[in-house]
């Protein structure tokens, strides 16, 4: 037993070796830090780049980039996805867009000389100072939504040469908050991701569903209990939207409901159960997405 576990180990020795030493062929090594840069300046210089969406953050915020995939991936030009960090790669949803990962700041200020000129962010982090460095690009804001939250007039935004938003409420909030954004770099383009919506055509045809989407923010970070109506009317909208079967009800709360106050995740988790036993009581077909 001796000579055979003996001759096992030194089996699996070689067989390991063996691979190690496929690796350092040149041929399959991985390419050094120059190869990639000199790649990437030739991939700039080959596809020419005009809009992109730049995106830094944790794991939990891959929402705020993944909501303008579909608005970037239809304007004009040539879209690109710049990212900070290389767990976020994994985050980002299915999408043409090409992708690039560039966690240095001389890698990032390679951009500077390339045919990019439009730079979406959909959020403000400690990394974005880096990029705003570059004076040929125009820096939009774009949020990932708009709602009463300090978050939506934060004087970060003064930063930016533009601030998107979705109409005139956006822009007086700004205003009325006096944080430095002045009215000229205030920017209406309506919200991209209701395009698909259809504009009323009057009352549903009978027996038709009237579809209404609930999709409440959150509590944000101060938990100020006015930010968000969960807690306070989200049960009792949900029930009385329940109680006519005429109704088809959408829930999309908030990805970060109740990671404040416990109050809300409780909320969110009894109006959860409501739409799971109406789904449960309703018999007949579901409807179909185009009643949406």
């Amino acid at each position: 037993y001796g000579m055979a576990g003996l001759a096992l180990s030194l089996g699996a020795a070689l067989t390991g070796l063996g691979a190690l030493l496929l690796r350092l062929l040149p041929g399959r090594r991985p390419a050094g830090e120059q190869e990639v840069l000199d790649w990437f300046d030739a991939w700039l210089a080959r596809y020419r780049p005009t809009v992109g969406l730049y995106f830094s953050g944790g794991a939990s915020s891959a929402y705020q980039a993944n909501m303008w995939l579909e608005p970037l991936a239809r304007l004009d030009g040539r879209p690109v996805i710049v990212l900070r960090e290389r767990h976020m790669v994994q985050r980002i949803a299915a999408t043409d867009i090409p992708v690039v990962c560039l966690p240095k700041v001389s890698t990032l200020m390679r951009l500077e000389h390339s045919t990019l000129r439009v730079l979406l962010h959909p959020s403000n982090s400690g990394k974005t100072s880096q990029v705003l460095r570059i004076p040929t690009i125009k820096h939009a804001f774009v949020n990932h939504g708009e709602s009463d939250k300090l978050s939506s007039c934060n004087p970060y935004a003064k930063a930016y040469d533009e601030v998107w938003v979705a109409g005139p409420a956006a822009r007086e909030r700004y205003a009325l908050a006096e944080v430095g954004v002045e009215d000229k770099d205030v920017v209406e383009i309506g919200r991209p991701q209701l395009d698909a919506v259809r504009p009323y055509a009057g009352p549903p045809a009978p027996g038709a569903f009237t579809t209404v989407l609930y999709a409440p923010t959150w509590e944000g970070w101060d938990g100020n209990p006015g930010n968000t109506s969960v807690v306070e009317a989200g049960e009792n909208l949900v029930r009385a939207l329940l109680a006519d079967p005429g109704v088809r009800l959408l829930y999309k709360p908030h990805p970060l409901t109740g990671s404040v106050d416990p109050r809300a995740r409780a909320a969110d988790l009894r109006i959860r159960e409501l739409v799971r036993a109406a789904n449960r009581q309703r018999g007949g077909p579901r409807p179909d997405v185009s009643a949406a």
